[in-house]
């Protein structure tokens, strides 16, 4: 069976780790639009959680000016 298939006539299980018990189970034992959405929650998270650990904007503007800092004599010409 291919994968539309499948996914459409193949599940005969209903989900039973959401409220909607009345839909067929798409993964972890929850119905397509759950699942959907707490996968998308999750990459929102470590989406969030990297760009935080991350040094901001500032950071790297005021690193790579110490980098470029002048000899004092090529600032005085």
């Amino acid at each position: 069976m291919c994968n539309h298939c499948y996914h459409k006539y193949g599940r005969n299980s209903y989900a039973d780790a959401c409220p909607h018990s009345d839909r067929l189970v798409y993964a972890k034992g929850k119905c397509q639009n759950c699942y959907l959405n707490d996968y998308n929650k999750q990459k929102r998270r470590m989406k969030k959680d990297k760009v935080s650990s991350s040094p901001t904007a500032e950071d790297k503007s005021q690193s790579s000016n110490k980098r470029l800092k002048l000899s004092p004599e090529i600032e005085n010409s």
